[in-house]
């Protein structure tokens, strides 16, 4: 493999320059009595002048730019390094190229670091990386090559203490080329090439949609490869696009539990939540939905951090993962039914009806009884489902009830702490929350807030 073509796995570009012919890089080198590394050729005969995530800048012989010329850069920064050598030889050990271990600069960040070759050996493609921190005698060195240092910070097998803890913040960046025109122009590229970042995750959102059923090896080899490309971009917000790839009518059942893992491994620390966000685009593959919940709700670590996710959400997503918990506990009571209350407890606000093809009702209230508009709801249940009693009203199969902090004596009102079943057979004669609100009666006139 090309080194050119491994970086293009991670550095996106949009060239605005002509490519040099070998024998242009060949004369320019001989003029100057310098030789290059093949991957630093590769490097700027495919991206040209500019910087690497709008950060690190990579120096070229081709531009008039005298901050990002190679030579000028070189003799400036030779010349002040040559300087501190002689200061101070233990703090700047090194020599400078073309001596044997000499150093040869190439690049710099915005910070002011720099980074430099170093003359290793008479193949340039053998020559040693070094970078020092910006006024500052603290050097790294690193056995590598260019391609192969930046590759290694871009997957995480590479760490530098002199670059922000932060940089590259995701596997795939943007390279931001560096134009002879006003700051405008430089803007509407950095917008363009971000929207063709955005055009390419689209692209394979449509390949997941169009292939989740996974019917053939074809599919499930394009299913796989869309997965990969939003993956490698290490941006927690795809995961919304992951999340379109889920079908409960899919045939291959273990290629979809992959998508799972790569939902969970994306997100990173803001995970949980765009996990959350995405199930309302999973909403009609309700198996899948539930199966990211089981594993939320059996992971301890999730499980503590849910409900401030479920508190940071809009109200239609919000509303979409407590309708899924109340199914859950509807089907898997037993199992599930502490683990949802630990999670639903802590909820700022909590309030879900689920009605069941059985006639049953889940209801889920929070600790004040308090739902979207701030006040209590008196809830109805007409033919058409369950309204604001605008319907008419009958009167409930069954429901299941959490009561939390239900401390109102009276003839059959019940106080407890757990799930509990509430029949038209035994139905209590009210229910009241914490804060003396009425949620349960016999009769509509009762059921007034």
């Amino acid at each position: 493999m090309r080194k050119e073509s491994k970086l293009q796995k991670y550095i996106i570009n949009r060239r605005v320059a002509e490519k040099h012919s070998r024998e242009e890089w060949l004369d320019v080198q001989r003029q100057h009595n310098v030789k290059f590394p093949s991957d630093y050729i590769e490097f700027v005969d495919s991206y040209g002048i500019g910087a690497i995530d709008n950060f690190l800048w990579i120096l070229s012989p081709w531009t008039d730019n005298d901050n990002l010329n190679f030579f000028i850069n070189m003799k400036k920064s030779m010349w002040a390094y040559q300087y501190l050598h002689e200061e101070s030889p233990e703090d700047y050990p090194f020599e400078l190229y073309p001596a044997a271990d000499g150093l040869l600069p190439f690049g710099l960040t915005d910070n002011g670091d720099e980074l430099y070759w170093q003359n290793t050996d008479d193949n340039p493609n053998l020559w040693k990386l070094i970078i020092y921190e910006s006024r500052s005698t603290v050097y790294y060195e690193y056995n590598l090559s260019f391609t192969d240092f930046l590759v290694g910070l871009f997957v995480g097998d590479i760490s530098c203490e002199i670059l922000p803890e932060e940089w590259p913040e995701y596997k795939r960046v943007i390279f931001i080329p560096c134009l002879d025109a006003a700051g405008e122009e430089k803007q509407k590229l950095t917008t363009l090439l971000k929207r063709e970042l955005n055009m390419n995750i689209e692209k394979n959102e449509e390949i997941l949609k169009n292939t989740c059923k996974l019917r053939n090896e074809y599919e499930v080899e394009l299913f796989e490869k869309a997965i990969e490309e939003i993956c490698s971009t290490q941006r927690a917000e795809y995961v919304l696009n992951l999340c379109s790839g889920f079908d409960d009518d899919t045939e291959d059942e273990e290629v979809m539990f992959g998508l799972v893992h790569a939902v969970e491994e994306l997100g990173g620390d803001d995970g949980l939540y765009w996990t959350a966000m995405g199930l309302e685009r999973m909403w009609r593959n309700k198996e899948w939905c539930k199966i990211l919940l089981y594993r939320i709700l059996n992971s301890d670590a999730d499980r503590i951090k849910y409900p401030e996710v479920i508190n940071r959400l809009p109200w239609r997503e919000r509303d979409r993962n407590i309708s899924l918990l109340a199914d859950i506990l509807h089907e898997d009571k037993e199992v599930f039914a502490d683990k949802i209350d630990e999670v639903l407890k802590d909820c700022s606000v909590v309030y879900q009806i689920n009605k069941y093809p059985n006639g049953e009702i889940m209801v889920i209230y929070d600790r004040n009884g308090a739902v979207w508009n701030g006040k209590l709801d008196t809830i109805y249940e007409s033919d058409n489902g369950l309204d604001d009693g605008e319907s008419g009203y009958e009167e409930y199969h069954a429901c299941l009830f959490k009561v939390i902090d239900v401390i109102k004596p009276g003839k059959n009102s019940i106080k407890v702490n757990d799930w509990v079943e509430i029949s038209r057979l035994n139905p209590p004669e009210q229910i009241f929350d914490s804060k003396g609100l009425q949620i349960w009666g016999q009769s509509r006139e009762d059921r007034q807030c």
